[in-house]
């Protein structure tokens, strides 16, 4: 039987200091608090009661995605906090009243939603949360990337991880030989690379966008908060107003920008977000940004010549880890070209410490593996 070591009391003690900063609304004490709790939870658990829990996990997914795709969580979430017996989800969903109730053992046990009394159930923080758009975005796009997650798992992850065999003994899928010009796991297994196939299918593609404005919104800190956005941008920009302030560049639907905007309503400069055209459509650019629709592969028409001055920032969130270094390189080549001496580069993305792991990156990372092939998370040398 496989030893293992005992609950540090220390341990304990870091968790309570945590979670006392963190009540404090101390976000960078937020996140090493899931980390302490992590460790400890690694520390109690046998090997036996790890290796169960990694097992079951895919399970957990496709339970709340089925709860989704009934549109179950969706009719609690609605409810203004009153208790749904399985009899009345059953009702109001067409689903049958068994599988809710197994379901909901489930999703009651993963926090998802709450029991109230014997197949009687009402919503929560997290169920309100799982059905806002963003969130619903995520999950379509982890089920094909698994809702942020569910979606793009189950409909691309899954699917993947089904023919991992395959990809590795027949088509040589991270071994020394797979390079970047070789096709990737997306490509193999669904026949499109995974932007071709979200442009394909109008529901993936807005549940992608939905998750990526989500993220925009959720994060603790804003750009314009770690980077010194009133002393480099405001006070620099006083000329030309019909000038680009920040070309946001990659910028989905432009939420960043409007979140600048709504923090310096005063700014003078244009606020420009560019995306494929495919992610504008049927939506309503927040007000103060221009849409303009842009292939980043492409030479950027945002530049400094004769025409104009070009962008005093261009910005890129969390665009970088979705390619291969030799991708990335041109991609930022057509932006260095259209800079003058003006001109700023922003780049936000993860960092990947070079001992350790922190749980958003490292899960992520191994999704654009499967994903994009030669795309990673990287570390500061990277």
């Amino acid at each position: 039987v496989p030893t293992r070591d005992h609950v540090d009391f220390d341990q304990i003690q870091q968790i309570q200091q945590l979670a006392e900063a963190d009540a404090r609304d101390d976000g960078v004490a937020h996140h090493k608090l899931l980390e302490a709790i992590h460790r400890l939870q690694l520390t109690a658990e046998t090997p036996f009661d790890t290796a169960t829990r990694c097992r079951l996990q895919p399970l957990q997914n496709l339970a709340v995605r089925m709860a989704l795709e009934y549109g179950i969580l969706q009719a609690l979430a609605e409810s203004n906090g009153e208790p749904i017996t399985a009899d009345k989800l059953s009702e109001v969903t067409d689903a049958d009243r068994l599988c809710i109730a197994r379901l909901m053992r489930m999703l009651c046990w993963k926090g998802y939603c709450d029991q109230v009394s014997v197949d009687t159930y009402a919503a929560n923080d997290m169920t309100r949360h799982i059905c806002t758009p963003g969130a619903l975005g995520g999950e379509k796009i982890l089920y094909v990337y698994a809702r942020q997650s569910l979606v793009h798992c189950t409909e691309t992850i899954f699917p993947i991880g089904r023919e991992l065999s395959w990809l590795m003994r027949e088509k040589g899928f991270l071994s020394k030989q797979y390079g970047d010009d070789q096709p990737n796991p997306m490509q193999l297994v669904f026949g499109q690379p995974y932007f071709d196939y979200l442009d394909s299918r109008e529901e993936y593609q807005k549940a992608f966008d939905d998750s990526m404005a989500a993220r925009k919104f959720g994060t603790q800190f804003q750009w314009f908060e770690l980077y010194p956005a009133e002393q480099r941008l405001i006070q620099a920009h006083k000329g030309n107003p019909e000038a680009v302030l920040v070309c946001d560049v990659g910028g989905g639907q432009g939420h960043s920008l409007a979140r600048f905007r709504e923090r310096y309503p005063h700014i003078r400069g244009r606020l420009v977000v560019q995306d494929l055209a495919t992610s504008f459509q049927g939506i309503k650019v927040p007000f103060g940004v221009e849409a303009m629709p842009h292939n980043f592969f492409d030479p950027q028409p945002v530049k400094g010549e004769t025409e104009g001055p070009g962008a005093h920032l261009y910005y890129m969130r969390h665009v970088l880890h979705d390619w291969s270094d030799k991708d990335c390189r041109a991609i930022l080549g057509h932006i260095v070209q259209a800079m003058t001496t003006e001109s700023r580069l922003l780049i936000e993305d993860s960092v990947v410490p070079p001992s350790g792991g922190v749980f958003r990156p490292i899960h992520v990372d191994i999704a654009m593996m499967l994903t994009f092939g030669s795309a990673l998370e990287r570390t500061e040398s990277q």
